[in-house]
Protein backbone atom coordinates (compact mmCIF):
# COMPACT_ATOMS: atom_id res chain seq x y z
CA UNK A 1 0.00 0.00 0.00
CA UNK A 2 1.07 3.67 -0.94
CA UNK A 3 1.07 5.49 2.29
CA UNK A 4 1.75 9.56 1.63
CA UNK A 5 4.18 10.65 3.62
CA UNK A 6 3.34 13.68 6.28
CA UNK A 7 5.76 16.08 3.41
CA UNK A 8 2.95 15.12 0.55
CA UNK A 9 -0.30 15.37 2.13
CA UNK A 10 0.84 19.13 4.13
CA UNK A 11 1.45 19.73 0.79
CA UNK A 12 -1.56 18.72 -1.29
CA UNK A 13 -2.99 21.12 2.36
CA UNK A 14 -0.96 24.63 1.44
CA UNK A 15 -1.64 24.62 -1.99
CA UNK A 16 -5.54 25.04 -2.04
CA UNK A 17 -5.24 27.07 1.09
CA UNK A 18 -2.45 29.82 -0.93
CA UNK A 19 -5.24 30.13 -3.99
CA UNK A 20 -7.83 30.95 -1.75
CA UNK A 21 -5.65 33.58 -0.14
CA UNK A 22 -4.15 35.32 -3.97
CA UNK A 23 -8.20 35.43 -4.35
CA UNK A 24 -8.68 37.12 -1.60
CA UNK A 25 -6.20 39.18 -2.81
CA UNK A 26 -6.96 40.22 -5.94
CA UNK A 27 -10.73 40.58 -4.59
CA UNK A 28 -9.13 43.42 -2.38
CA UNK A 29 -7.51 45.08 -5.00
CA UNK A 30 -10.06 45.63 -7.17
CA UNK A 31 -13.09 46.26 -4.52
CA UNK A 32 -14.26 49.80 -3.92
CA UNK A 33 -16.47 51.75 -1.60
CA UNK A 34 -19.67 51.02 -2.51
CA UNK A 35 -19.20 47.27 -2.70
CA UNK A 36 -18.86 46.62 -6.33
CA UNK A 37 -15.85 43.79 -7.05
CA UNK A 38 -14.82 45.44 -10.32
CA UNK A 39 -12.14 47.85 -11.19
CA UNK A 40 -13.34 51.19 -11.81
CA UNK A 41 -12.75 51.50 -15.54
CA UNK A 42 -15.53 47.98 -15.67
CA UNK A 43 -18.22 49.98 -13.85
CA UNK A 44 -21.31 51.38 -15.31
CA UNK A 45 -21.51 55.23 -14.82
CA UNK A 46 -24.74 54.72 -13.40
CA UNK A 47 -23.33 52.32 -11.17
CA UNK A 48 -21.15 55.01 -9.96
CA UNK A 49 -23.25 57.68 -9.89
CA UNK A 50 -25.89 55.77 -7.31
CA UNK A 51 -23.37 55.39 -4.94
CA UNK A 52 -22.80 58.91 -5.12
CA UNK A 53 -24.90 60.94 -2.91
CA UNK A 54 -22.66 64.29 -2.17
CA UNK A 55 -19.72 65.75 -3.57
CA UNK A 56 -19.16 67.14 -6.99
CA UNK A 57 -20.23 64.70 -9.04
CA UNK A 58 -23.88 66.02 -7.56
CA UNK A 59 -25.93 68.52 -10.05
CA UNK A 60 -27.83 71.52 -7.91
CA UNK A 61 -30.87 73.08 -9.21
CA UNK A 62 -33.09 75.87 -8.39
CA UNK A 63 -36.43 76.83 -9.11
CA UNK A 64 -39.00 79.61 -7.87
CA UNK A 65 -42.52 78.92 -7.67
CA UNK A 66 -45.45 81.04 -6.11
CA UNK A 67 -48.79 80.06 -6.59
CA UNK A 68 -50.55 77.16 -7.76
CA UNK A 69 -50.68 77.57 -11.28
CA UNK A 70 -46.83 78.53 -11.27
CA UNK A 71 -46.91 75.07 -9.15
CA UNK A 72 -48.08 72.98 -11.81
CA UNK A 73 -45.97 74.54 -14.21
CA UNK A 74 -43.65 74.13 -12.01
CA UNK A 75 -44.15 70.00 -11.97
CA UNK A 76 -43.48 69.17 -15.82
CA UNK A 77 -40.68 71.28 -15.95
CA UNK A 78 -39.17 68.98 -12.59
CA UNK A 79 -40.74 65.93 -14.15
CA UNK A 80 -38.87 66.67 -17.27
CA UNK A 81 -35.47 67.18 -15.11
CA UNK A 82 -35.67 63.81 -13.78
CA UNK A 83 -36.19 61.89 -16.79
CA UNK A 84 -33.14 63.17 -18.51
CA UNK A 85 -30.98 63.80 -15.49
CA UNK A 86 -28.01 61.02 -15.38
CA UNK A 87 -26.19 61.94 -11.65
CA UNK A 88 -27.30 62.44 -8.18
CA UNK A 89 -29.74 65.55 -8.06
CA UNK A 90 -30.48 68.52 -5.28
CA UNK A 91 -33.32 70.95 -6.01
CA UNK A 92 -33.60 73.46 -4.38
CA UNK A 93 -37.29 75.46 -4.57
CA UNK A 94 -38.70 78.75 -2.88
CA UNK A 95 -42.15 78.02 -2.98
CA UNK A 96 -45.45 79.31 -1.60
CA UNK A 97 -47.11 76.42 0.74
CA UNK A 98 -49.74 76.18 -2.01
CA UNK A 99 -46.78 75.41 -4.18
CA UNK A 100 -44.85 73.40 -2.44
CA UNK A 101 -47.66 71.18 -1.05
CA UNK A 102 -48.41 70.56 -4.60
CA UNK A 103 -45.07 69.31 -5.61
CA UNK A 104 -44.44 67.31 -2.56
CA UNK A 105 -47.66 65.62 -3.49
CA UNK A 106 -46.29 64.79 -7.21
CA UNK A 107 -43.00 64.41 -5.46
CA UNK A 108 -44.40 61.63 -2.87
CA UNK A 109 -45.28 59.21 -6.33
CA UNK A 110 -41.04 58.71 -6.84
CA UNK A 111 -39.32 56.52 -4.35
CA UNK A 112 -36.58 54.72 -5.98
CA UNK A 113 -35.57 57.45 -9.24
CA UNK A 114 -32.86 56.17 -11.36
CA UNK A 115 -30.49 58.58 -9.46
CA UNK A 116 -30.60 59.86 -5.72
CA UNK A 117 -32.67 62.64 -5.67
CA UNK A 118 -32.78 65.27 -2.80
CA UNK A 119 -35.53 68.33 -2.61
CA UNK A 120 -35.41 70.94 -0.86
CA UNK A 121 -38.76 73.60 -0.21
CA UNK A 122 -37.69 77.07 1.32
CA UNK A 123 -41.46 78.31 1.66
CA UNK A 124 -42.01 81.73 3.05
CA UNK A 125 -44.95 84.27 2.26
CA UNK A 126 -44.29 86.77 -0.60
CA UNK A 127 -44.23 89.29 1.40
CA UNK A 128 -40.85 88.20 3.45
CA UNK A 129 -39.30 88.28 -0.44
CA UNK A 130 -41.22 91.70 -0.84
CA UNK A 131 -39.23 92.62 2.42
CA UNK A 132 -35.72 91.78 1.14
CA UNK A 133 -35.94 93.10 -2.41
CA UNK A 134 -37.48 96.64 -0.04
CA UNK A 135 -33.85 96.40 1.68
CA UNK A 136 -31.81 96.86 -1.42
CA UNK A 137 -33.26 100.65 -1.47
CA UNK A 138 -34.18 101.22 -5.34
CA UNK A 139 -35.42 97.63 -6.74
CA UNK A 140 -39.18 98.30 -8.36
CA UNK A 141 -40.76 96.39 -11.43
CA UNK A 142 -43.84 96.74 -13.23
CA UNK A 143 -43.18 93.07 -14.68
CA UNK A 144 -45.71 90.55 -13.76
CA UNK A 145 -43.00 88.49 -12.08
CA UNK A 146 -42.56 91.39 -9.82
CA UNK A 147 -41.26 89.08 -6.45
CA UNK A 148 -40.60 85.80 -7.60
CA UNK A 149 -38.38 87.35 -11.32
CA UNK A 150 -36.49 89.40 -8.84
CA UNK A 151 -35.81 86.70 -6.73
CA UNK A 152 -33.45 85.44 -8.87
CA UNK A 153 -31.55 88.09 -8.36
CA UNK A 154 -31.41 87.33 -4.53
CA UNK A 155 -30.73 83.26 -4.74
CA UNK A 156 -26.96 83.62 -3.34
CA UNK A 157 -28.73 85.24 -0.28
CA UNK A 158 -32.11 83.32 -0.01
CA UNK A 159 -30.20 79.67 -0.23
CA UNK A 160 -27.64 78.76 2.46
CA UNK A 161 -24.13 79.01 2.32
CA UNK A 162 -23.83 74.83 1.50
CA UNK A 163 -25.28 75.88 -1.78
CA UNK A 164 -22.58 76.57 -3.55
CA UNK A 165 -23.32 76.33 -6.95
CA UNK A 166 -26.38 76.08 -9.15
CA UNK A 167 -28.48 75.96 -12.51
CA UNK A 168 -31.57 77.69 -12.34
CA UNK A 169 -34.91 77.60 -14.60
CA UNK A 170 -37.92 78.88 -14.96
CA UNK A 171 -41.31 76.76 -15.18
CA UNK A 172 -42.52 77.68 -18.34
CA UNK A 173 -39.66 75.20 -19.64
CA UNK A 174 -38.94 71.81 -20.57
CA UNK A 175 -35.59 70.00 -20.61
CA UNK A 176 -35.27 67.18 -23.31
CA UNK A 177 -32.09 66.23 -22.99
CA UNK A 178 -30.17 65.66 -20.05
CA UNK A 179 -29.13 68.66 -17.99
CA UNK A 180 -25.93 67.29 -16.83
CA UNK A 181 -24.26 68.09 -20.40
CA UNK A 182 -25.10 71.98 -19.15
CA UNK A 183 -23.61 72.01 -15.95
CA UNK A 184 -20.25 69.92 -17.24
CA UNK A 185 -20.19 72.38 -19.85
CA UNK A 186 -20.34 75.37 -18.73
CA UNK A 187 -19.05 75.41 -15.10
CA UNK A 188 -15.29 74.44 -15.96
CA UNK A 189 -15.37 77.64 -18.63
CA UNK A 190 -16.35 80.30 -15.48
CA UNK A 191 -13.15 82.50 -15.14
CA UNK A 192 -11.84 83.40 -11.56
CA UNK A 193 -14.41 86.15 -11.56
CA UNK A 194 -17.50 84.88 -13.92
CA UNK A 195 -20.82 84.50 -11.89
CA UNK A 196 -23.43 83.90 -13.70
CA UNK A 197 -24.17 83.05 -17.20
CA UNK A 198 -27.03 83.11 -19.58
CA UNK A 199 -28.43 83.35 -22.76
CA UNK A 200 -27.35 86.57 -25.42
CA UNK A 201 -28.56 87.99 -28.39
CA UNK A 202 -26.13 90.90 -28.80
CA UNK A 203 -28.09 91.79 -32.12
CA UNK A 204 -31.46 91.45 -31.01
CA UNK A 205 -33.93 94.35 -31.69
CA UNK A 206 -33.49 96.92 -28.87
CA UNK A 207 -36.67 97.36 -27.11
CA UNK A 208 -36.20 101.00 -25.79
CA UNK A 209 -38.85 100.26 -22.35
CA UNK A 210 -36.92 97.59 -21.73
CA UNK A 211 -33.25 99.31 -21.83
CA UNK A 212 -31.95 96.79 -23.83
CA UNK A 213 -33.12 93.85 -21.75
CA UNK A 214 -34.26 91.73 -24.09
CA UNK A 215 -31.42 90.73 -25.16
CA UNK A 216 -30.85 88.77 -22.59
CA UNK A 217 -32.56 85.87 -20.96
CA UNK A 218 -32.69 84.76 -17.50
CA UNK A 219 -34.72 81.87 -18.01
CA UNK A 220 -31.65 79.53 -17.76
CA UNK A 221 -29.08 80.19 -15.94
CA UNK A 222 -25.47 79.10 -14.61
CA UNK A 223 -25.11 80.62 -11.29
CA UNK A 224 -21.21 81.07 -8.90
CA UNK A 225 -23.49 81.74 -5.47
CA UNK A 226 -19.93 82.00 -3.92
CA UNK A 227 -18.65 84.19 -5.88
CA UNK A 228 -21.91 86.68 -5.69
CA UNK A 229 -21.44 86.42 -2.41
CA UNK A 230 -18.16 87.45 -2.30
CA UNK A 231 -18.69 90.46 -4.04
CA UNK A 232 -21.61 91.20 -2.20
CA UNK A 233 -23.77 90.88 -5.82
CA UNK A 234 -27.29 92.58 -3.85
CA UNK A 235 -27.34 95.47 -1.40
CA UNK A 236 -29.30 95.99 1.49
CA UNK A 237 -29.52 98.53 3.95
CA UNK A 238 -27.96 96.68 7.12
CA UNK A 239 -25.03 96.30 4.97
CA UNK A 240 -24.75 100.38 4.61
CA UNK A 241 -22.12 101.29 7.27
CA UNK A 242 -19.97 97.73 6.63
CA UNK A 243 -16.12 98.02 5.90
CA UNK A 244 -13.89 95.59 4.64
CA UNK A 245 -10.31 94.35 5.88
CA UNK A 246 -8.88 97.27 4.30
CA UNK A 247 -11.60 99.64 5.82
CA UNK A 248 -13.29 100.54 2.41
CA UNK A 249 -16.98 100.76 2.23
CA UNK A 250 -18.17 97.97 0.84
CA UNK A 251 -20.73 98.39 -2.00
CA UNK A 252 -22.62 96.58 -3.20
CA UNK A 253 -22.59 95.47 -7.60
CA UNK A 254 -25.71 96.98 -9.13
CA UNK A 255 -27.00 99.88 -7.17
CA UNK A 256 -24.77 102.70 -8.44
CA UNK A 257 -25.35 100.82 -11.86
CA UNK A 258 -29.30 101.51 -11.94
CA UNK A 259 -28.81 105.32 -11.21
CA UNK A 260 -27.59 106.12 -14.63
CA UNK A 261 -29.93 103.72 -15.96
CA UNK A 262 -33.77 104.30 -14.52
CA UNK A 263 -35.50 106.91 -13.15
CA UNK A 264 -36.24 106.92 -9.70
CA UNK A 265 -39.34 108.58 -7.24
CA UNK A 266 -39.09 110.98 -4.75
CA UNK A 267 -38.95 107.31 -2.74
CA UNK A 268 -35.79 106.41 -3.99
CA UNK A 269 -37.55 103.17 -5.57
CA UNK A 270 -37.20 103.09 -9.26
CA UNK A 271 -39.78 103.61 -11.59
CA UNK A 272 -39.65 102.89 -15.13
CA UNK A 273 -38.46 99.70 -15.32
CA UNK A 274 -40.83 97.25 -17.09
CA UNK A 275 -38.29 94.49 -17.71
CA UNK A 276 -38.27 92.62 -14.27
CA UNK A 277 -35.50 91.03 -12.84
CA UNK A 278 -33.68 91.23 -16.52
CA UNK A 279 -34.17 94.88 -16.52
CA UNK A 280 -31.56 94.93 -13.56
CA UNK A 281 -29.31 91.82 -14.95
CA UNK A 282 -28.66 93.57 -18.39
CA UNK A 283 -27.23 96.77 -16.76
CA UNK A 284 -24.67 94.96 -14.72
CA UNK A 285 -23.66 92.57 -17.80
CA UNK A 286 -22.74 96.22 -19.46
CA UNK A 287 -20.83 97.55 -17.00
CA UNK A 288 -19.09 94.33 -15.20
CA UNK A 289 -19.50 91.66 -18.66
CA UNK A 290 -16.68 89.84 -16.80
CA UNK A 291 -19.13 89.21 -14.23
CA UNK A 292 -20.68 87.49 -17.02
CA UNK A 293 -20.55 84.32 -19.75
CA UNK A 294 -23.01 83.70 -22.34
CA UNK A 295 -25.24 79.74 -22.01
CA UNK A 296 -25.54 78.49 -25.69
CA UNK A 297 -28.84 79.09 -27.40
CA UNK A 298 -29.26 75.13 -27.09
CA UNK A 299 -30.45 76.01 -23.94
CA UNK A 300 -32.91 78.50 -24.46
CA UNK A 301 -35.06 77.39 -27.41
CA UNK A 302 -37.70 80.39 -26.63
CA UNK A 303 -41.30 80.93 -28.28
CA UNK A 304 -40.83 84.76 -27.65
CA UNK A 305 -39.22 84.86 -31.68
CA UNK A 306 -42.78 82.89 -32.49
CA UNK A 307 -40.58 80.44 -34.38
CA UNK A 308 -38.42 79.00 -32.16
CA UNK A 309 -35.31 80.21 -34.12
CA UNK A 310 -36.98 78.16 -36.89
CA UNK A 311 -36.08 74.75 -34.55
CA UNK A 312 -38.84 72.26 -34.19
CA UNK A 313 -40.39 68.65 -35.28
CA UNK A 314 -41.86 70.18 -38.55
CA UNK A 315 -38.62 71.80 -39.90
CA UNK A 316 -37.58 69.86 -43.07
CA UNK A 317 -41.76 68.99 -43.35
CA UNK A 318 -41.10 66.66 -40.33
CA UNK A 319 -38.34 64.22 -41.69
CA UNK A 320 -35.79 62.68 -39.59
CA UNK A 321 -32.59 63.25 -41.53
CA UNK A 322 -31.99 66.94 -41.64
CA UNK A 323 -28.30 67.56 -42.38
CA UNK A 324 -26.84 69.87 -40.28
CA UNK A 325 -26.45 72.09 -43.03
CA UNK A 326 -30.17 72.37 -43.64
CA UNK A 327 -30.76 73.07 -40.02
CA UNK A 328 -27.59 75.83 -40.02
CA UNK A 329 -29.46 77.77 -43.20
CA UNK A 330 -32.94 77.54 -41.75
CA UNK A 331 -32.34 78.84 -38.44
CA UNK A 332 -30.22 81.85 -39.97
CA UNK A 333 -30.89 85.09 -39.28
CA UNK A 334 -33.30 83.99 -35.67
CA UNK A 335 -31.46 84.47 -32.92
CA UNK A 336 -29.63 88.19 -32.88
CA UNK A 337 -26.29 86.17 -31.99
CA UNK A 338 -24.94 85.17 -35.41
CA UNK A 339 -21.98 83.44 -33.87
CA UNK A 340 -24.31 80.93 -32.72
CA UNK A 341 -25.82 80.61 -36.02
CA UNK A 342 -22.65 79.26 -37.42
CA UNK A 343 -22.93 76.18 -35.66
CA UNK A 344 -25.87 73.49 -34.95
CA UNK A 345 -28.26 74.73 -32.28
CA UNK A 346 -29.53 71.51 -30.70
CA UNK A 347 -32.68 72.11 -28.65
CA UNK A 348 -32.23 70.85 -25.43
CA UNK A 349 -34.43 73.47 -22.89
CA UNK A 350 -37.44 74.55 -24.49
CA UNK A 351 -38.99 77.91 -23.07
CA UNK A 352 -42.11 78.33 -23.77
CA UNK A 353 -42.48 82.33 -22.41
CA UNK A 354 -44.26 85.08 -24.41
CA UNK A 355 -48.08 83.89 -24.21
CA UNK A 356 -50.59 84.97 -21.85
CA UNK A 357 -51.93 81.47 -20.35
CA UNK A 358 -52.01 80.32 -16.64
CA UNK A 359 -50.04 77.16 -17.19
CA UNK A 360 -48.38 76.72 -20.40
CA UNK A 361 -48.56 72.78 -20.37
CA UNK A 362 -52.69 72.55 -20.27
CA UNK A 363 -52.89 75.32 -23.02
CA UNK A 364 -55.43 74.02 -25.36
CA UNK A 365 -53.27 75.08 -28.63
CA UNK A 366 -50.75 72.02 -28.34
CA UNK A 367 -53.59 69.36 -29.44
CA UNK A 368 -54.46 71.59 -32.74
CA UNK A 369 -53.32 70.66 -35.82
CA UNK A 370 -52.97 73.76 -37.24
CA UNK A 371 -51.02 75.67 -34.82
CA UNK A 372 -48.03 76.96 -35.65
CA UNK A 373 -46.82 75.96 -32.02
CA UNK A 374 -48.49 73.46 -32.13
CA UNK A 375 -46.81 71.97 -35.23
CA UNK A 376 -43.30 72.93 -34.59
CA UNK A 377 -43.72 71.66 -30.37
CA UNK A 378 -47.09 70.08 -29.86
CA UNK A 379 -45.91 66.20 -29.36
CA UNK A 380 -43.59 66.99 -27.23
CA UNK A 381 -45.01 69.15 -24.90
CA UNK A 382 -47.58 66.70 -24.09
CA UNK A 383 -45.37 63.65 -23.80
CA UNK A 384 -44.01 65.47 -20.81
CA UNK A 385 -47.33 66.66 -19.54
CA UNK A 386 -48.96 63.62 -19.94
CA UNK A 387 -45.87 61.45 -18.14
CA UNK A 388 -47.12 59.51 -15.51
CA UNK A 389 -44.40 60.51 -12.42
CA UNK A 390 -44.38 57.03 -11.29
CA UNK A 391 -42.55 55.96 -14.24
CA UNK A 392 -39.90 57.82 -12.34
CA UNK A 393 -39.50 54.78 -10.40
CA UNK A 394 -36.50 53.33 -12.21
CA UNK A 395 -34.38 51.98 -9.99
CA UNK A 396 -33.58 48.39 -8.25
CA UNK A 397 -35.76 48.22 -4.97
CA UNK A 398 -33.17 50.13 -1.83
CA UNK A 399 -30.34 51.20 -4.09
CA UNK A 400 -31.73 55.48 -4.69
CA UNK A 401 -33.33 57.33 -2.22
CA UNK A 402 -36.10 60.16 -2.68
CA UNK A 403 -35.68 62.90 -0.09
CA UNK A 404 -38.05 65.81 0.32
CA UNK A 405 -38.01 68.06 3.10
CA UNK A 406 -38.47 71.91 4.49
CA UNK A 407 -35.88 73.92 5.22
CA UNK A 408 -36.50 75.39 8.89
CA UNK A 409 -33.98 78.14 9.23
CA UNK A 410 -35.36 80.73 6.60
CA UNK A 411 -33.15 84.29 6.52
CA UNK A 412 -31.88 85.64 3.91
CA UNK A 413 -27.74 86.43 4.07
CA UNK A 414 -28.32 90.17 4.95
CA UNK A 415 -31.07 89.38 7.73
CA UNK A 416 -28.15 87.09 9.47
CA UNK A 417 -25.66 90.15 8.88
CA UNK A 418 -28.17 92.08 10.85
CA UNK A 419 -28.38 89.78 13.61
CA UNK A 420 -24.68 89.28 13.90
CA UNK A 421 -23.76 92.54 13.74
CA UNK A 422 -26.67 94.54 15.51
CA UNK A 423 -26.89 97.42 12.95
CA UNK A 424 -29.69 99.51 13.53
CA UNK A 425 -32.56 98.95 11.43
CA UNK A 426 -33.03 103.07 9.12
CA UNK A 427 -36.34 104.08 8.17
CA UNK A 428 -38.39 101.97 5.87
CA UNK A 429 -38.39 103.62 2.40
CA UNK A 430 -42.19 103.89 0.93
CA UNK A 431 -42.51 101.69 -2.47
CA UNK A 432 -45.12 103.42 -4.87
CA UNK A 433 -48.41 101.70 -5.80
CA UNK A 434 -48.19 98.94 -8.08
CA UNK A 435 -51.01 97.55 -10.01
CA UNK A 436 -52.61 95.55 -7.28
CA UNK A 437 -51.51 92.69 -8.86
CA UNK A 438 -48.65 91.59 -6.32
CA UNK A 439 -50.30 93.41 -3.03
CA UNK A 440 -47.04 93.20 -0.70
Amino acid sequence: MNVLSFLERRKLFLIPLACVFILLLLASRFSNQDGSSWPASLRSSSSTALSTSSGSNVISFAFITYGLDSAKEAAVTVKSLLMHISRPLEIHILASDDAATYLEARLALVHRPAHNVKVVFYVRPERDLAARIDREGQMWSIHHSYVGGLMKLFLHEALPPSVHRILFADTDGLFIVDPALLWDQIFPQFSPTTMLAFPYHPEAPLDDAWHGATRICSCIMAADLDRMREVRFMGSRYYADEVDSMGRVVRPVGSAIWKGTYTTGESGKIEDNVGGDQGFFYPIKQVHPEMFMDLPLSWEITSCTRTFFEIGLDISDGRDDTTEAEAIAVSKGHTGNPEEEKSLIVPSFLHFNCKDVDNIFVWPGWEDPTDDWAKRWGPTVLHYARYKWIWLNRAPKGSTTMSVSRASDLRFADEIWFEENGMPDPPRHERPKNDGLHPL
